[in-house]
């Protein structure tokens, strides 16, 4: 797996769901990891950098869409109240 294989996947609509895309970044950095021993090597260094990167990314997608999941239940805890509300009030008179 490599970069440009991935970004032909990504634009030939390929992948079926964002799981999927992950599992091919993280195994071209598996790969080189698995082809690139020497700890101290640049290649070795930077692929853990950008899985690193990677990673991180994913975990604040992953936490934005939670964090936005999480407040449109919250409006929406207060919107029913209020329709509730104004529709057994029957405005001011």
């Amino acid at each position: 797996m490599d970069f440009s294989t991935v970004y032909r996947r990504l634009e030939d609509n390929l992948y079926n769901d964002p799981e999927a895309f992950v599992r091919d970044v993280r195994l071209i950095f598996s790969n080189s990891r698995a082809y690139n021993t020497l700890p101290r090597s640049r290649v070795c260094l930077l692929s853990l950098s950008l899985l690193l990167v990677h990673t991180l990314e994913h975990v604040l997608l992953l936490l934005s869409m939670v964090v936005s999941s999480t407040e449109h239940k919250q409006i929406n805890n207060v919107k029913k109240p209020l329709k509730d509300w104004s529709s057994n009030t029957k405005g001011y008179q």
